[in-house]
């Protein structure tokens, strides 16, 4: 077998690969009450097939302007800081 029965094992491998379509997309939301997030792969499957699957879903409420109405601040700004 030696070096060049490797390169070609090698080759195939990476012609392989290449035959593979698959990719990775995500979308990060930033609202006034919290973050989400979601990831999902992509396989293509032929010219005009496909599947989708969703890898990742994660929703944090952070709710950021909780007492703004009340305080005129952000909820984590109580006034504490050099200047304010």
């Amino acid at each position: 077998m030696g070096a060049e029965g490797g390169a070609k094992e090698a080759l195939s491998d990476i012609q392989e690969l290449e035959k593979q379509r698959v990719a990775v997309y995500g979308g990060v939301e930033i609202g006034s009450k919290g973050v989400k997030a979601q990831a999902y792969r992509i396989d293509l499957k032929g010219d005009e097939f496909y599947d989708l699957q969703e890898v990742f879903r994660e929703s944090i409420n952070t709710t950021i302007i909780a007492g703004v109405k009340e305080t005129g601040a952000l909820g984590w700004y109580k006034g504490d800081c050099a200047g304010g």
